[in-house]
């Protein structure tokens, strides 16, 4: 019984121990599996490090952008400023020679002004002066001719008139209206400046006046050369020679003649 007994825990020991020793390894079947582990994880560094590169150069791509689009804008704001600074320089141009051209527009008005009234005064007093004369001869009772004066042998004056001066030379020249142009003759020279009586009513009025003369030089042959409301100048040739006359006349009843006697050539 004994001996049945230690047989089976023997048997039992041995198969136990036969049961706890390890399995033999397949070296041939692990070693290549890791080596490919090696490989995976060597390929997924290069991937990683790949994708580390390509994030750095988006990063630096983004980066290069983000300045140039910086400095493009500093560029615009810089072009811009130096745009609304010239257009600054140039409205305040504009502006003084605006201010300058009225300046001058306002001191060439003043000028003008100031001429035109020292013109009205000086025709003012010469009337008023004219006036005093006349006065001052009338109630002198005087209608004598100034001294050293007659008429021209082809006009008489009208009635009551007087010549307040004259001017007769051998030889004179003047500057006769002919038109389109000028005419200046050379020769016996008169010039006859007639004033009406004080206190003629009605005054003859310019054309009358110039139309008298004209009438005069017609009547001996003689023609219209040029003529406006107040001056007209006529032609008379007679045997020989040229007699220009100048007509004119204004509102105060005064008329002037102005003769020129051209010898024959």
């Amino acid at each position: 019984m004994g001996k049945m007994i230690f047989g089976f825990v023997f048997t039992a020991v041995i198969a136990a121990g036969a049961q706890a020793q390890p399995a033999p390894v397949d070296t041939q079947t692990t070693a290549p599996k890791s080596a490919e582990d090696v490989a995976k994880r060597q390929a997924e560094q290069q991937r990683r490090q790949a994708e580390d590169q390509r994030r750095q150069q988006d990063e630096q791509r983004r980066a290069d952008e983000d300045a140039r689009r910086r400095a493009d804008e500093d560029q615009r704001r810089a072009d811009e400023d130096r745009r609304k600074q010239a257009e600054d320089q140039r409205r305040q141009q504009d502006q003084q020679r605006r201010a300058d051209e009225d300046a001058r527009r306002r001191a060439d008005e003043d000028q003008r002004r100031q001429a035109d009234e020292q013109r009205k005064r000086a025709e003012q007093r010469r009337e008023e002066d004219e006036a005093k004369s006349t006065t001052s001869l009338a109630k002198a009772g005087s209608k004598r001719d100034a001294p050293n004066c007659n008429d021209h042998p082809l006009f008489a004056r009208l009635q009551d008139y007087w010549i307040e001066s004259c001017t007769q030379k051998p030889l004179g020249s003047y500057n006769f209206d002919a038109g389109k142009r000028r005419n200046m003759v050379e020769g016996r020279y008169w010039y006859i400046r007639y004033q009406p009586p004080a206190g003629l009513s009605p005054k003859p009025s310019t054309l009358q006046l110039v139309r008298d003369a004209a009438a005069t030089v017609r009547k001996a042959g003689g023609a219209t050369v040029a003529s406006d409301s107040s001056k007209e100048t006529l032609k008379l040739t007679n045997e020989g020679k040229e007699l220009w006359v100048e007509a004119w006349a204004d509102h105060t009843g005064k008329y002037i003649l102005t003769i020129v006697e051209k010898a024959a050539k």
